[in-house]
């Protein structure tokens, strides 16, 4: 039984080195061991680079943009279901209320309109008037004697097609803008029909009063109707009438014998040109005037 004992302690001698080893015992080498397990754990971390691949995804989704700008923007507004016309390749918009389009096969043109149908719906002006040309909308049509056609109680329709107010006096006129005369004769509205509805242009000094003619500007103020009404401006005297620029004023000169400096022409703006000085310019390839003589000349006294 003793025997047996022995070889128990026997047995546990020669483990305690072994375990006192195991366990660290000496301290010398243990750093060692430590630092290296700790750096190969530490070099991991370095895998976290592969989050930037994410970037790319980023630039594959901004192309869906080009897809954004898709052709179908560029459809006109209100231009569908143009209609040919003529032999030209034009077409008429049929949606454009109020503008040309209507096709006149005759002309093979786009108008405003061929019947008075064409015109519902536009603004102030329901009735097609074809006796222009070419045929447009109109709010009355002139000369008609068809009373629908016509204008309401009170107005009367004017020569471009719109309705104006009538009248028997001037303050028939008050509401008039630009119009505060009464033309009697015509029952409209007009801006003069004597000096007296011109006399506060001071400013313009369009102080009378042109009532004109077929063809020219109609009970209008201008500078002048006669040479009288120009003696006050310095320098234009002339009175140019409208029937040459449909605006009666005051000028140097109508015609060259208005130049007070004989030779004179005048000009389409009204004003003088003197005529060229003596011995004005040569005769191509001739000598100058103020040359010097040849020397042949020089040396004989010629």
């Amino acid at each position: 039984m003793a025997t047996y004992r022995y070889g128990w302690l026997l047995l546990a001698a020669a483990l305690v080195p072994a375990v006192y080893s195991a366990c660290g015992g000496d301290d010398s080498g243990t750093p060692g061991g430590g630092g290296t397990t700790s750096a190969g754990t530490g070099g991991a971390v370095g895998t976290g680079g592969s989050t930037g691949t994410g970037g790319s995804g980023t630039a594959t989704g901004g192309a869906v943009g080009t897809g954004g700008a898709g052709t179908g923007g560029a459809q006109p507004v209100n231009d569908a279901g143009r209609i040919p016309c003529g032999d030209a390749g034009m077409t008429c918009n049929p949606a454009g209320q109020g503008q040309n389009r209507v096709c006149d096969t005759a002309t093979g043109m786009c108008v405003q309109c061929l019947q008075e149908s064409d015109c519902t719906g536009v603004m102030n002006a329901p009735h097609c008037n074809t006796m222009q040309t070419p045929p447009r909308c109109r709010q009355c049509i002139v000369g008609s004697t068809d009373p629908a056609l016509g204008c309401p109680a009170g107005q009367t329709c004017t020569g471009n097609g719109a309705c104006t107010v009538t009248c028997t006096m001037d303050t028939d006129c008050a509401g008039a803008m630009g119009a505060p005369a009464c033309n009697t004769a015509t029952m409209r509205c007009v801006e003069c029909v004597n000096d007296t509805h011109c006399a506060g242009n001071t400013a313009n000094g369009q102080l009378h009063c042109f009532v004109g003619d077929a063809g020219n500007n109609l009970n209008n103020c201008v500078e002048c109707n006669t040479n009288a009404d120009c003696a006050g401006m310095a320098g234009q005297p002339i009175c140019r009438l409208g029937a040459a620029n449909n605006n009666n004023n005051c000028v140097a000169c109508a015609v060259a014998a208005d130049c007070p400096i004989p030779g004179s022409t005048c000009r389409a703006n009204g004003t003088c040109a003197a005529p060229p000085a003596e011995g004005g310019a040569p005769e191509a390839g001739g000598p100058r005037p103020d040359a010097a003589p040849p020397a042949s000349d020089a040396a004989s006294g010629g």
